[in-house]
């Protein structure tokens, strides 16, 4: 997956293009748009006042500290099986059924969230607490491989490795590119460098021209391929040292390609999640449509791709 595309490959259908220009036209953008945004003291506020007391709470730090509880109540409580929260005694079967696993996936995001809260604030505090997650997740969850355990249930991790599904694989690196961005910890990318390897190493199927969703599993999953871009390879790109640099630049313009030909339509201007475009609309969301826009964006700037510019 280390062959360079260009524009034309990218943009293959030129109705798409030209419905992206007309969103563009002035007449539709608000040039003033930019006056209404919020002061970087109300951004403040918002992250010290509005979010992270949820996230700072004795509760939500874990035993150790940085193994982050995956499930929580409204009131920011864990998950108490001998004092339930109706939240999630009452929730759908596919979260009841998971109260007794931990996953990678929750710590790894919650980790993100300190990166981010020190980002913006400069709080020590946070950049700690990061820290914590980032050493908990790699001495626990990384494998020699590259490969990561997807959860640990009763505080055994998984056994079938072959079940383990990219998107989770990928999610593991958020926390630690995040951490890697701020720190420029080397131990820390080269365990984001192994992941990375493993996943298109061993997931990429030639037959589907995509990344497979497991070893075991043949659907053909949007978020196979988008979750690479937004967990750790857009974020760690700018910093990689060349040839990893423009090797990962050229395997992102890849996945590029394969959401554009492979679960985007032009009819619609919309991506599919799973199956094949155009069929069943429950395999659509305005969501992720909106976020493989975004990092195919991201994608392009980073890369200097002007055809992805354009599409976007």
């Amino acid at each position: 997956m280390s062959n360079s595309v260009s524009a034309t490959h990218i943009i293959s259908n030129p109705a798409a293009q030209t419905t992206k220009n007309t969103v563009k036209n002035l007449e539709v953008f608000n040039p003033g748009i930019t006056n209404n945004l919020p002061s970087g003291q109300r951004w403040l506020r918002h992250i010290n006042q509005e979010i992270m007391p949820f996230w700072t709470m004795q509760s939500v730090l874990g035993n150790p500290v940085g193994n982050f509880p995956t499930f929580r109540c409204n009131n920011g409580l864990r998950w108490n099986p001998s004092n339930p929260c109706p939240e999630i005694l009452n929730a759908s079967s596919w979260v009841k059924n998971d109260l007794n696993k931990e996953y990678v996936v929750a710590k790894s995001r919650q980790t993100y969230v300190y990166g981010v809260a020190y980002h913006l604030t400069g709080n020590e505090r946070m950049l700690q607490l990061a820290r914590n997650g980032v050493n908990y997740i790699r001495k626990n969850a990384f494998e020699s491989n590259g490969s990561v355990v997807t959860y640990w249930e009763n505080g055994i991790s998984e056994a079938a490795q072959a079940q383990r599904n990219t998107q989770h694989l990928a999610y593991a690196g958020l926390g630690l590119s995040m951490y890697y961005y701020l720190t420029r910890d080397e131990a820390v990318l080269q365990d984001i460098i192994k992941l990375k390897n493993h996943i298109f190493n061993n997931y990429y199927d030639a037959e589907l021209g995509m990344l497979k969703w497991s070893k075991t599993s043949n659907i053909k999953n949007l978020t196979a391929q988008l979750d690479q871009l937004n967990t750790y390879m857009v974020l760690t790109i700018p910093l990689l040292p060349e040839p990893l640099q423009s090797q990962w630049k050229a395997d992102a313009l890849r996945i590029v390609q394969i959401m554009n030909d492979k679960f985007y339509s032009s009819q619609y201007n919309l991506y599919w999640r799973e199956g094949n475009v155009g069929e069943s609309f429950q395999q659509v969301d305005l969501g992720h449509t909106c976020k493989a826009f975004w990092f195919i964006y991201l994608v392009g700037k980073l890369t200097n791709n002007t055809g992805v510019n354009v599409f976007c």
